[in-house]
């Protein structure tokens, strides 16, 4: 039993780490874009890349929340309580939230203030 939880811990760490990276470079990817505009920077591109990296940011902790959930369920079928890995999971989905939230509004701002509307 301890040998499956260990590897099932070898394989979360695995997919959450390949996730990070893949939602991170996706984000980084914008950023590169938005920055690669002959224009000098301005606020528009500077507030709409950070909105992009939080959006990024939220999709990577989303789905840190989704295989800690997962995780935690694994193990009580084993009867193994693990409270922690709960309570790390509101933690995650909640930061999941806020992040998302964040780089939605200021996305939302950036575009407001780039077209000017409403007026």
């Amino acid at each position: 039993m301890k040998l499956i939880a260990v590897q099932s811990a070898y394989e979360f760490a695995r997919l959450f780490v390949t996730s990070l990276v893949a939602t991170q470079t996706g984000a980084l990817v914008a950023l590169i874009a938005l920055g690669a505009q002959k224009a000098p920077p301005n606020a528009f591109t500077q507030n709409y890349s950070l909105a992009v990296f939080l959006i990024g940011l939220s999709l990577a902790l989303g789905l840190l929340t989704a295989m800690l959930a997962y995780f935690n369920q694994y193990l009580l079928a084993f009867r193994e309580e693990q409270t922690w890995l709960l309570w790390t999971a509101w933690v995650t989905g909640a930061a999941s939230l806020l992040t998302l939230v964040l780089g939605g509004l200021l996305a939302y701002w950036a575009i407001i203030e780039r077209t000017g509307f409403p007026k």
